[in-house]
């Protein structure tokens, strides 16, 4: 229990450590990390994670940005092995944690993915006594269909992959980290990041999503603009509010005020 409340000001943790050991309950919990090379030319995610209940098991998910496609890693919930005190959490042979990742994944028969990468500083939403993070007070409304944090807005990448056989050098890149747990994912959301701009220091975060509630459901949103080492929030619970929305096929138009 005292971890669990420790945790509200620690969206970096792991937080289902008492139903992982119970081994009961529909919940997820997963850390979504992202990287880009220097050139841009080759972004990766990688998603390690955990699912309970009737289908129990650890997973690695990883996404290949440059020709969109994805591949999921099933493993058994004892190869799922986190960290109680800090972000640290190890996946079959791979581990991540604050300072990089080792990864050593096999995607499909004959396909692997291998590599090591540093990060650097990270850049996170600031946690605050009545704020813990990017949900600011909803984080304390234990009905939340979903929780989410935002780990690092922007940090530096240095290392290499191998990528079915191609090398990738990382030195220059950027990254970005967030993660999810709870019940389920909101019934319809979008999302954008980007923190490849002209110059460094610069990154912007942007989430609209349907947010089941009390009296039915709202329209929740959390944007984040990153420049020079300050962040301008713009959320539901700041008294932002979205002026137009529009998605298409190859981009997000948001405007808010």
């Amino acid at each position: 229990m005292l971890t669990r409340l420790k945790n509200i000001w620690r969206p970096w943790n792991f937080h289902l450590h008492g139903p992982l050991k119970r081994g009961r309950g529909n919940c997820f919990e997963g850390w979504y990390v992202k990287v880009v090379d220097a050139a841009g030319s080759q972004p990766f995610a990688f998603i390690p994670g955990v699912f309970l209940g009737k289908d129990p098991h650890a997973f690695i998910q990883v996404l290949d940005g440059v020709v969109g496609r994805s591949w999921y890693v099933r493993y058994p919930i004892s190869e799922f092995i986190p960290h109680k005190e800090c972000y640290e959490v190890q996946v079959g042979k791979s581990r991540f944690h604050a300072q990089g990742v080792e990864l050593d994944i096999e995607l499909e028969a004959g396909m692997h993915l291998k590599g090591s990468l540093n990060f650097g500083e990270w850049s996170p939403w600031p946690v605050t006594l009545f704020s813990p993070g990017v949900m600011g007070p909803f984080t304390f409304i234990p009905m939340m269909e979903c929780f989410h944090g935002i780990l690092s807005m922007d940090h530096t990448v240095e290392g290499t992959l191998d990528f079915i056989g191609n090398t990738t050098d990382f030195a220059g890149g950027r990254g970005y980290m967030e993660k999810d747990w709870g019940k389920g994912f909101p019934e319809g959301y979008v999302w954008a990041h980007s923190n490849h701009f002209d110059r460094p220091g610069i990154c912007i975060s942007a989430s609209v999503a349907k947010i089941p509630w009390i009296t039915g459901a709202f329209r929740g949103f959390l944007v984040g603009f990153l420049l020079d080492g300050t962040l301008h929030r713009f959320t539901t619970y700041t008294g932002a509010a979205i002026d137009s929305l529009e998605v298409t096929e190859t981009h997000l138009h948001l405007k808010i005020h």
